[in-house]
Parts: C-alpha cells; structure tokens; sequence
C-alpha cells in the first residue's frame, strides 16, 4: 500500500515518526505544497499511484472561511474523479475558543457546515481523521509553537508531533484493515464485577452505583455498536441457566435477546470462537474477542491469530479507549445495520430447517423466496451504496459507488437494478444490485454483487433471468460483462463463467 501526504505545513518530523509506527511494507511519501487547491485541481494525475491521500491542513495561521470551501470544493472533485483513491482530511481547530478576549465566532460550525455543503459526507472515500481530539487531549499549551512555526512553517511541539503521528498512523490502519463484523463477549469480570457461579446473582456488580458503574457503561459502550452493525455473541466459561438468570433478573443494559449465539460451556475459548465464526458464516479476521483473563486471550491469539483479542479490566482509561480503537469503527452506517442482529438469528433459523432436511433442493423450495426488483430506487442509495463497499464474495467489479455517484449513474440514463429479498423465516433486506450502462441499443453491465447471505439459493440465476428478460423488453443486447478477478470473488467468478458459457443474448 502507498500513502501519499500533502500538506501546507513542514510535516517532516511527523513523517519519520510514522514511518516506525507502519509496517515496512507500507510506503509513506511525502510533499509540502504552498498551494493545495491549485496542486489537486492541476496536479491530481501525479496522485495516481497512490492508495490513500492524505491532506493535512491547519488553519494556525489564518482561520478562512472562502479558503476551506475551496479547499473542500477541490477535494470533493478529486474524490468523485478518483472513486479508488482514499482520501483523509482533518477535523479542524477554532483557535477563538481559546482566546479569553474573542468573541465565539462559531467557526467549529462554519467548519462542519462547509464539509457537508460541498458534500464530502456523501464521498465514500473520504473520511475524517480526528485531528481535533488529539488536539484536545494534549492541550492548546502542547501544541502550538507560534514562533517556530511561523519562521519554519512547523508549528507544533514535540508532543503534539507525535501525538499527530499517532493519529495518522489510526487514520491509515482504519482505511486499510477490513471491518469487524461481531464482537465475542466473556462474562464474568467483563460484562459485569464477579464471577456468578461463586458469588451468586447477589454478589456481582452490575448497575447505577459506584461500584457497578464502569459494566454498566461498557454494556452501554456494546449496545452502541450494536446499533451501528456489529453482531453479538457470548463465549463463556459458565453454566447456561446462571447466564440466563443473570439477564432475567438484572436490570441492564444488554439483555439476552440482543446475544445471536451463546456458547456457555467448558471447552477452550477458541473452541467456542471458531464454532461461532462457522455458524455465523464469517471470517476468523471479522471477530473481535473481549476478556478479562491474560490466559484465555493468549490461549485464542496462539491458536485464532486472526481474531483480535481485547484485553477489558475495570479501569476507566481503558473503557475509555475502546471508542477510538479501529476495530470498532464502521465506516458508513445505515438503517439496515441495526437489523443486523435480527438478520443473523434469521438465518440461523435457516440453518436449524436446513438441517432437518437432507435434500438441497427440497430445502431451498420450502423456503417460500421471494425476490422483488426495482429499478433506479432512490430511496435506498445508501444501502446500495453501502453494498458496494462491502461485498467482496460476489462481486463482479469491486469499486465503491457513493450516493452522489449513484445519482450521477441514474441522471446519464443508466440502470441500478436493485434486489430485496424475503423468505418464510423473515426480511433480508437489499441483497444484491447491478450497475447498467445503457449504450445505443445494448446494455453494459458495469457490475453485479450480492450479500453473501443470500449466496447457495438460486437468486442469482433469478437475478440474471431479470436483466436478460428487461434486456429483451427493452430490445436490448447484453453487449458487455465486466468482471475483475480479485482474491476474495471466486463464487462470482464461478457464476460469471458459468454466464459465460452458458453464451447470453449477445
């Protein structure tokens, strides 16, 4: 991976720092430009080789209002023109809030308001490194040095330079690192003080007084991120029932419901953890693994390096850091994230249906599927641009869409033909789409991909009976497939040569 650093700033010594904090494989580069909108409106093909771009500004020297709109106007062209280059800029910093003898300006609103005017929370490659906070935790004193700076161009002092080396170094690894998809939870001394099958329901401390309130705000901490997406599960050394009877009757945050599996047992942790991963149909590297004990996270690290291993101890500063740690952070967050829980205890009632049935067809048949198509459905760009960015079994092209590409896509004539799908066990939710280019008198299809939790059931021939029977319709020839081979799309790989040979209606 390439890394590429602009800044109007002498960000030297940041630079080196962060290069030690990176793996050796990872290329950092950087450039000090006096003039960044002239450099990304006249320069943009020199970014080309680059996976990340990251563009560090600091208005130390002159708060402008016309100078960030131009700034943020320049970027949002970039980043719609360069849909595959990631780019990160900065929160920035009202130096007047600091000032005793100035008026509140208000400029941390002027500020937001200019990123979402110009629609950079529409791009799905740009993101927001939290510069800010940073700033924040070291003080306006460790800061700023307003003599160097303005004489060197490098206002800061050595704290915040590696203060800021380490928020770079965040900004890359949320960029690059996959997302976690469910977050695995030991109970006693985690999800609350005490171990209940010694103590009893009595003798642990869970609740609103003091000393039950640092498990009550990290239950508080893992209903957040289940509403952001993140699927939950229990692995624990426990008795069943004492677990049970510990949400029955404790008033808290989480309750059992909120569990997709719960593995309450004797055997090894990893053992517990692998069995959810099949379960769950997810990958070892999309779970995140929270304990109090150094012997049980050291046991799965050895035997599961792929899941990552999270350390909880009652200790304010490390509740504290949970929420800027990368592991649980989503990169775009929509509705149907927080019917993720309900979405995988669906399925697993699938599971459960598919396992009393020993023929596959005759299982697939009594599901009762139901697809519904729609075509150009604006109400729901979000999710599909969402879809874009995180499917990777079935996909076709893996390019991310933001909404403001989508809708550019629609305005040239084109075609999203997006697929929902419900079964008798519930709703999946929009599970698949695909991008067509519409080109005299054929269709390009740019793109196809679906959720993985629709994959085995057929709707992908349904799928693809729709396009050819709407390109018959239209009178139409399936001029075009594009397909990309990466290291993760075998089953649409698979399919697209079957498509293949098969021949279309070209």
């Amino acid at each position: 991976m390439k890394t590429h650093i602009l800044s109007n700033l002498s960000l030297q010594p940041i630079v080196q720092q962060l290069k030690k904090l990176v793996s050796a494989e990872h290329v950092i580069s950087f450039e000090y430009v006096e003039d960044i909108i002239s450099y990304l409106y006249f320069k943009k093909k020199e970014l080309n080789e680059f996976d990340l771009l990251i563009v560090h500004t600091d208005f130390y020297f002159e708060q402008d209002a016309d100078k960030l709109d131009s700034l943020y106007k320049a970027l949002n062209t970039l980043a719609q023109e360069k849909v595959n280059l990631k780019i990160a800029i900065p929160s920035q910093i009202e130096f007047y809030q600091f000032n005793s003898i100035a008026e509140n300006t208000g400029l941390n609103a002027m500020f937001t308001n200019l990123y979402y005017t110009n629609n950079l929370n529409e791009r799905s490659n740009v993101t927001v490194y939290d510069f800010q906070r940073y700033f924040m935790e070291i003080g306006f004193n460790q800061t700023y040095h307003f003599e160097l700076g303005h004489l060197y161009q490098l206002p800061y002092k050595k704290l915040a330079i590696s203060s800021l080396a380490k928020s770079l170094k965040e900004t890359i690894d949320s960029t690059f690192l996959s997302e976690k998809k469910c977050i695995i939870l030991d109970c006693d001394n985690t999800l609350w003080g005490g171990v209940v099958g010694e103590e009893g329901i009595d003798g642990i401390k869970i609740g609103l007084y003091p000393e039950g309130m640092f498990y009550y705000q990290f239950q508080k901490f893992i209903v957040h991120k289940k509403t952001q997406g993140f699927v939950l599960c229990l692995a624990t050394k426990n008795n069943l029932n004492d677990i049970k009877e510990v949400f029955t009757k404790k008033s808290m945050p989480l309750q059992l419901e909120d569990f997709v599996i719960i593995k309450a047992n004797w055997d090894d942790k990893q053992i517990s953890i692998q069995a959810i991963a099949n379960e769950l149909n997810i990958g070892l590297d999309s779970l995140i693994f929270i304990d109090d004990s150094n012997f049980e996270l050291e046991f799965v690290k050895s035997s599961l390096p792929q899941v990552t291993c999270i350390k909880i101890e009652e200790n304010w500063t490390v509740l504290n850091s949970l929420s800027n740690d990368n592991s649980f952070k989503k990169r775009n967050i929509v509705i149907e994230d927080q019917e993720k829980t309900k979405l995988y205890q669906q399925n697993l009632k699938r599971q459960e249906f598919q396992n009393q049935l020993s023929d596959r067809n005759e299982y697939i048949a009594s599901l009762e599927l139901k697809p519904e198509f729609k075509i150009n459905d604006i109400d729901n760009l979000e999710r599909l641009s969402q879809l874009t960015g995180k499917t990777n079994q079935f996909n076709f092209n893996k390019v991310e869409f933001s909404v403001a590409q989508l809708q550019q896509w629609i305005s040239k004539g084109n075609l999203i033909i997006s697929c929902s799908l419900t079964d008798k066990f519930g709703d999946y939710g929009i599970i698949g789409l695909m991008l067509v280019e519409q080109i005299h008198s054929k269709f390009v299809l740019e793109n196809f991909l679906m959720s993985c939790r629709a994959l085995g059931r057929g709707v992908e021939d349904t799928f693809w009976n729709y396009l050819t029977s709407l390109s018959i319709n239209e009178n139409k020839l399936i001029g075009e497939v594009k397909f990309s081979d990466t290291a993760k799309n075998a089953p649409a790989k698979d399919f697209y040569n079957k498509v293949l040979s098969n021949g279309t209606n070209r």
